[in-house]
């Protein structure tokens, strides 16, 4: 009854619910960071704003379920219906991850999770990338003007059809970096992302992603201490904020 209840509020909330800020440290979708992080990025990426907060409570409820050992097929289609009463290709992947997520899990099969994640990641990009032009100011990878100009060169000579793609995976290495989910796991998340946007072998491509894959690899570090700095200096200035407003 309790759990019922539960995603009956969930429920609830996915119909009058007000747009809620929810950080992706608050995210409860995915059963470790690399999920929760695709998760977070998919819905924030593809669904109205309004959404974001009720999915949350919908993967919240769901965790309760399990916790209470309401058994997996009772707890996942009671989510499943929780999440389909909004269509979305973004909630729509988000149920792909944890459908998949759960039952490996469940099999205590992590490594074979992480591949299939990848290709949920690049399922994502895929989904959300536009065939639209991408211009240089619009090109995120690089860490200054210099490393941009450079990248976008190369990428959009040897990869034409992958560079939307390639800006994505970029971009969401980028905020991986800012919400200091750890430099290793936001490079390895990157490089796999940047794989996955290849649906074939490409001569020319391969050997473009494999560079950028290894570039922040080896020079990442610089570009994790400037995002560790930044962090800090907003945590500071929000910290001095709250002061003024209540001291």
């Amino acid at each position: 009854m309790e759990i019922a209840i539960l995603f009956a509020i969930s429920a609830a909330a996915l119909l009058t619910t007000s747009v809620q800020s929810v950080s992706v440290s608050e995210f409860t979708c995915g059963v470790d960071k690399l999920t929760t992080f695709a998760a977070y990025k998919m819905v924030s990426r593809t669904c109205r704003a309004a959404q974001l907060h009720p999915v949350n409570e919908c993967c919240r409820a769901h965790d309760r379920c399990y916790d209470q050992q309401m058994g997996q097929g009772y707890c996942d289609k009671t989510f499943c219906d929780c999440l389909n009463s909004q269509p979305s290709a973004g909630i729509k992947l988000v149920l792909l991850i944890m459908r998949v997520g759960r039952v490996i899990l469940y099999l205590f099969s992590l490594v074979a999770f992480q591949i299939t994640v990848f290709a949920i990641l690049s399922a994502a990009v895929l989904l959300t990338a536009s065939a639209q032009f991408v211009s240089f100011p619009e090109f995120k990878c690089g860490t200054n003007k210099i490393t941009t100009a450079i990248a976008y060169r190369t990428a959009k000579a040897t990869c034409p059809t992958q560079l939307e793609e390639i800006n994505e995976c970029c971009r969401d290495h980028d905020e991986c970096y800012d919400d200091q989910f750890g430099r290793k796991f936001c490079d390895s998340t990157f490089c796999g992302c940047l794989q996955n946007t290849m649906t074939s072998y490409d001569e020319k491509c391969d050997p473009t992603l494999k560079n950028m894959c290894m570039a922040v690899k080896l020079f990442g570090e610089a570009a994790y201490k400037r995002a560790t700095v930044r962090r800090k200096r907003a945590a500071g200035n929000k910290s001095a904020d709250l002061d003024r407003t209540y001291g």
